[in-house]
């Protein structure tokens, strides 16, 4: 499963792993938030695949879930990454 890990770059420059496979961890640019770039993504791909957003800002996840994405607080997603392991 593609996983994308979205950060405020405060001032980084956009750092992206594209190896299929790879986990892929993208920086915000300076004048953007991490934010932006999740409803970015989730607006264009969530109705061709299948998305889930882990996020605890209720705003943001009403959000992508209007985009058509789902969403799951970060409490589920470690969760979901503890039964993984096992």
């Amino acid at each position: 499963m593609p996983v994308v890990i979205v950060f405020d770059g405060k001032d980084r420059k956009v750092n992206t792993s594209s190896d299929p496979g790879d986990v892929q961890v993208v920086y915000s640019r300076r004048g953007q938030t991490a934010d932006a770039i999740i409803e970015r993504l989730a607006s264009k791909y969530a109705e061709r695949f299948d998305l889930t957003v882990a996020t605890s800002d209720l705003g943001e996840a009403e959000t992508v879930h209007a985009c058509g994405a789902e969403w799951m607080s970060p409490n589920t997603l470690h969760e979901l990454l503890q039964q993984t392991r096992l």
